[in-house]
């Protein structure tokens, strides 16, 4: 009897002295987030409104047929005036000819790297490619007709961030974009109605 006494004392004891372990794992949500991609998207947001605008500078023929009067350079205006999923908006001027375009482009390095088409509707019709520099607010790239019996078939270009304001020493292109582009919305809604064609999905 006493041993089962002593039996019972020690298991009591042994008890006693275990402690719990505190759980190692936490109940909170763990936020799966990284704090790369939210500083990414945050800089990303924050360029956009500094690139929407009207980019204006020089046409510069890189190829063009020697043979042949051609124009070797000629003031160009870009506008960028959407960016929608991966999809950019925009429309150029040269010589008084507005020609809308559309492309992908991707954010790297701060920096917005686009591909667009125009219609092809159209003689003087082609690709751009450029990079948008919205720090800097610049951009630079090159375009690419695509007819190759032209006098000029790809032409280089950098471009400065403007606001237009009206003068009639300014370039011939202006009035015709303050006319028609008197907002972005209002811009973006003649190009559709002539070329809804470019803002399919």
């Amino acid at each position: 009897m006493k041993n089962i006494f002593y039996l019972i004392l020690t298991i009591v004891f042994v008890s006693c002295g275990k402690t719990e372990k505190p759980d190692s794992q936490s109940n909170e949500p763990i936020n799966t987030i990284s704090k790369t991609t939210e500083v990414k998207s945050t800089s990303m947001n924050d360029s956009l409104k500094k690139i929407y605008g009207y980019y204006v500078g020089e046409f510069i023929a890189v190829k063009y047929n020697e043979e042949s009067p051609y124009t070797y350079s000629n003031k160009i205006t870009v506008s960028i005036d959407s960016l929608i999923g991966d999809m950019l908006y925009g429309h150029s001027v040269v010589a008084g000819n507005e020609r809308p375009f559309k492309g992908k482009y991707e954010y790297k390095n701060k920096v917005y790297i686009a591909k667009v088409t125009e219609p092809g509707d159209d003689k003087y019709d082609g690709e751009f490619i450029f990079d948008i520099f919205p720090e800097q607010q610049l951009i630079k790239g090159i375009w690419n007709s695509f007819k190759s019996d032209i006098l000029v078939t790809m032409r280089k270009y950098d471009l400065k961030k403007r606001d237009f304001v009206y003068s009639e020493n300014n370039y011939t292109t202006t009035e015709k974009i303050l006319k028609d582009c008197t907002n972005r919305t209002l811009n973006i809604r003649i190009r559709w109605r002539k070329y809804p064609e470019m803002f399919q999905a």
